[in-house]
């Protein structure tokens, strides 16, 4: 239940977001809601959201994944699996399991969800479901976690998804539970444990190349797995924009 005065800074946050035309809508109704029969979640309004859209989120590569296990850390006798662990609008995903922290071995990954809304709506929940947490898991336990913004999908007055995929993708850092309860040092940049994410949305019926988005990825894959230096990947990913 959310109190009367964060209530009311949603609503206002609303109104500043939403074209005229649509601001009777309330942020409550700015959920995603599945349509079994249908296969697709409907955000908004149906008779104002009638367009298609498919949302993917890509778990392409892992790094430096030891960094996340303290000494002190007590893992299962027999050989333990890790995964990956995310929440697509209500949907749980996890990857296939691997057994390796220090050489993680799994194939890039990709959950996609079928959605229907319109871009002003979807710009809109977007910013209210404003990051997406991904965490890598051993049993229960989750090792650590990251962010992933989801608000620059929908750039304000960007028409680009009415032409191409927009996409939001890199390698971001894990952090432990509790970093900040726990004191710990922060780690070089050259040894963070990373995870290399896609997150791609794009029209449907749109035309696109089926594996567009995961490149830049597969290119930071060869980059940590040693292929190239520093200057061929950033020189490798302008070619391909």
């Amino acid at each position: 239940m959310l109190s009367g005065k964060l209530q009311c800074s949603l609503i206002v946050f609303f109104f500043h977001k939403v074209p005229p035309s649509l601001s009777g809508l309330d942020p409550k109704d700015i959920v995603a809601v599945l349509n079994e029969e249908g296969g697709y979640h409907q955000i908004g309004p149906a008779e104002c959201c009638p367009d298609f859209f498919i949302m993917s989120v890509t778990i392409a590569f892992a790094t430096q994944l030891e960094q996340l296990i303290p000494c002190t850390m007590k893992l299962p006798e027999r050989q333990p699996e890790f995964f990956f662990y995310y929440s697509l609008l209500g949907n749980d995903v996890t990857n296939e399991p691997f057994n390796d922290l220090i050489n993680p071995n799994f194939e890039p990954e990709r959950a996609s969800v079928r959605i229907r809304s319109n871009v002003e709506i979807l710009r809109v929940y977007l910013a209210l479901q404003s990051k997406l947490q991904i965490h890598l898991c051993c049993g229960d336990q989750s090792l650590g976690s990251t962010e992933i913004p989801l608000t620059g999908l929908l750039k304000k007055g960007s028409t680009e998804i009415n032409h191409r995929p927009v996409t939001v993708e890199g390698a971001f850092t894990l952090d432990p539970p509790n970093r900040a309860k726990q004191k710990l040092a922060p780690i070089p940049v050259e040894m963070a444990p990373t995870v290399g994410v896609s997150v791609a949305l794009q029209r449907e019926g749109i035309d696109t190349q089926a594996s567009c988005d995961l490149l830049p990825l597969r290119l930071l894959l060869q980059f940590c797995s040693g292929f190239f230096t520093e200057v061929e990947l950033q020189k490798s990913y302008l070619a391909l924009r």
